[in-house]
């Protein structure tokens, strides 16, 4: 065999060689990752630890079912009673929903408010659009 044949050879043993370390390593990831699940130790490719998850708080946010949280003529919450009807109130452990009432604008208040308002001005007190009620009723209607 001749000196370049030999080098040949050579080249596709190493060539052989470096294809069968390729596989072992992709087999190798691929365990690595498959392995992993949220709780584990997460590793880099090479199987050493980068980081542990200790202690995990989750944190959730919750709203009510509509954008208006305020009476904006008696500034109490919609969802409490107004104003009128705490004054009104005979005995605190018989309160009573206040209803409320919304615009064509989307705008909502309390009733016994915006009923006192729009019989000085007819208008939204937000908007100044002309106010004609959309709905009127419980706030979870």
């Amino acid at each position: 065999m001749s000196h370049a044949g030999i080098e040949v050879a050579n080249l596709t043993e190493e060539l052989r060689k470096a294809k069968v370390r390729a596989a072992k390593a992709k087999a190798k990831r691929k365990q690595i990752q498959k392995n992993l699940s949220a709780n584990d130790v997460a590793m880099d490719l090479k199987g050493k630890k980068r980081f542990q998850v200790k202690k995990f708080t989750a944190v959730a946010a919750w709203s009510w079912n509509y954008s208006v949280d305020l009476c904006a003529i008696c500034r109490n919450t919609i969802i409490d009673s107004c104003i009128e009807c705490e004054a009104n109130q005979v005995d605190a452990t018989l309160q009573k929903e206040c209803d409320v009432a919304w615009g064509l604008c989307n705008h909502a208040f309390h009733f016994h408010c915006i009923s006192r308002f729009v019989n000085i001005r007819q208008v939204c007190p937000l908007c100044n659009l002309d106010w004609e009620f959309q709905r009127y009723g419980s706030i979870n209607s």
